[in-house]
């Protein structure tokens, strides 16, 4: 009985010892499995709040160029839209104008 129970409690601490012993010789691996882990959820997240912020914009830019009532607010949004695509450097422009308008 006494035999058994030493060999029970020598058994469990080899099982303590070799998990033990698994985790530490396996912590770079495990810590960079964590480390990767880590950096695609942040993407995830990040690419799904622009795909939000995206779907958000598409909407709003759909509902205005429907809106027909206003014929001559259409054509001057259609003509920003032109303006923006032929000319790179509309943000800075817009940006600098911000500024000096204060």
């Amino acid at each position: 009985m006494i035999k058994e129970k030493l060999y029970c409690l020598a058994q469990e601490s080899k099982s303590n010892y070799l998990v033990t012993a698994l985790l530490l010789a396996n912590r770079w691996k495990l810590g960079g499995f964590f480390l990767i882990l880590c950096l695609i959820c942040t993407g995830w997240y990040n690419t799904a709040d622009k795909l939000d912020n995206y779907i958000a914009n598409d909407t709003k830019w759909r509902y205005l160029k429907l809106d027909t009532v206003r014929k001559s607010f259409l054509i001057y949004l259609l003509s920003i839209d032109s303006f923006y695509n032929s000319n790179a450097d509309l943000r800075k422009t817009v940006l600098a104008q911000e500024e000096q308008n204060g």
